[in-house]
C-alpha cells in the first residue's frame, strides 16, 4: 500500500512539472517576440512566434493587388501555396519561389520577362537574385511590406487570375 501511494504522488509530481514546463515554454515562445503581431481576421491578435508557418503562409497565399487602385491596376503579387510568385503588370514582371520567415519575405528571382510588341523577351536566371521584404501588416485581405524603407500598402484581389511564364496558372477565390 505504501508503494502505491509513493507512486501516486510521484506521478502527480511529475504530471505537475510537465503542465508547469509546457506553461513556460509558451510564454516564453510568446514572449520572444512581443510588439510584433500578425491578425488572422477581424479581432484575434497572433503572436508570430505562433503564427509563422501557418496563418502567415496561408494568409499571404493569394493574388495582391496596389490597396489604393483596389485591384484596377494591372500591377499585381502572386503567392501560391506551392511557394511560386510573381510581380508584374502583365507586360513585365518577375518569376521565381517565395518563402516567409516570421516577418521577412524572401522573393529568390528566377525569371525576369518583359513584352514588346507581343514577342516575350525572357531572361531566366541560373543565379536566383533575392529581394527581402518586411511584413509591417499582414491579415487575410491586407498586406502592408517595407522594402528598404518603402512601404507599400496591397490588398487580396479575390476575383483575381494569374498565369505563369511557364503556362501554370493561379486563380484566386
Amino acid at each position: 500500500m505504501e508503494d502505491i501511494v509513493k507512486i501516486s504522488i510521484l506521478s502527480i509530481a511529475i504530471s505537475g512539472f510537465v503542465a508547469i514546463s509546457v506553461v513556460a515554454l509558451s510564454a516564453f515562445a510568446l514572449g520572444k517576440n512581443s510588439g510584433t503581431s500578425l491578425k488572422d481576421g477581424p479581432n484575434i491578435d497572433i503572436k508570430y512566434a505562433d503564427a509563422t508557418s501557418n496563418i502567415a503562409h496561408r494568409n499571404l497565399v493569394g493574388i495582391w493587388g496596389v490597396a489604393n487602385e483596389r485591384c484596377a491596376s494591372d500591377f499585381v503579387i502572386v503567392y501560391s501555396a506551392d511557394g511560386r510568385f510573381a510581380s508584374g503588370d502583365g507586360r513585365e514582371g518577375i518569376e521565381g519561389k517565395w518563402k516567409i520567415d516570421g516577418r521577412i519575405i524572401t522573393h529568390n528571382r528566377t525569371i525576369k520577362y518583359n513584352i514588346d510588341d507581343d514577342e516575350l523577351n525572357m531572361i531566366i536566371n541560373k543565379n536566383p537574385n533575392m529581394y527581402v521584404y518586411t511584413i509591417i501588416n499582414l491579415s487575410e485581405n491586407e498586406l502592408t511590406i517595407d522594402s528598404d524603407g518603402e512601404k507599400f500598402d496591397l490588398i487580396k484581389c479575390h476575383d483575381g487570375n494569374y498565369t505563369f511564364q511557364d503556362g501554370g496558372s493561379f486563380k484566386e477565390g
